[in-house]
């Protein structure tokens, strides 16, 4: 009998404890008013993991209660925060999707047809493995040893200086050249490779209709390490 007490009692704790951490989480969060879960946000799980949202960004498998993703928009509070730390960079929004995804390539799971190392890159000191689909003429090789793309993938190398966490680019146009041309990059980052969730982003340039200056290169280590963080930010321990 002592020993259930003392099993209930401890269930009672550990249910306590993850309570108040919850409320101590919703208290720190300041959503916008114009936000729907303002001002403290609104719990949600995805894959054993808890979030604070503050708008309804998230999106549930067909037929189920597990939530596909989530998103933080551009507009949001979560993004605002996380701009604040990061003053090399104005711009920002992520989804974190539950997918299985390998990050080492050439991949059966996904992008199967860029199945040919053609060359490396170092973008911002890491370096990066280049796979296209198939080989590439001598104008091909070319271009891509200038940083101009064609629907390509950039595969980060884990031996690079940089240490960041696993991602991968799937990019096409110009992410080098002065002066710049357009370009359109999908971003997508090992968040938690035991629950199969990925980071991703999608950031574009192009010159006639871009407001601002297009993104520096040498500040991708940084957008790595910021989409990661806006997660991170909305995660209740």
């Amino acid at each position: 009998m002592t020993s259930r007490i003392l099993l209930r009692l401890c269930q009672i704790f550990v249910l306590t404890t993850m309570l108040l951490s919850a409320q101590t989480a919703r208290s720190e969060t300041h959503c916008d008013e114009h936000e729907r879960y303002a001002p403290s946000g609104k719990l949600v799980e995805v894959q054993n993991r808890q979030f604070l949202l503050c708008d309804n960004y998230d999106r549930r498998f067909r037929g189920s209660e597990d939530i596909d993703f989530l998103r933080f928009p551009f507009d949001s509070s979560h993004v605002r925060e996380v701009l604040q730390q990061f003053d090399q960079l104005t711009f920002l929004w992520g989804e974190l999707r539950v997918k299985d995804r390998d990050f080492s390539f050439p991949s059966t799971k996904g992008f199967i047809f860029f199945d040919t190392l053609s060359g490396s890159i170092t973008l911002s000191g890491s370096e990066y493995d280049i796979f296209t689909n198939g080989a590439l003429s001598e104008e091909g090789m070319s271009n891509l040893q200038a940083g101009k793309f064609s629907s390509d993938l950039l595969v980060y190398k884990p031996d690079s200086t940089r240490k960041l966490p696993r991602h991968f680019l799937y990019c096409s146009g110009d992410l080098k050249g002065s002066p710049r041309e357009e370009y359109d990059c999908f971003l997508h980052v090992d968040f938690d490779q035991d629950n199969d969730l990925v980071a991703y982003t999608r950031f574009f340039w192009i010159p006639s209709l871009s407001p601002g200056p297009p993104f520096d290169f040498d500040n991708l280590h940084i957008l790595v390490e910021a989409l990661v963080q806006l997660f991170e930010n909305a995660e209740v321990p």
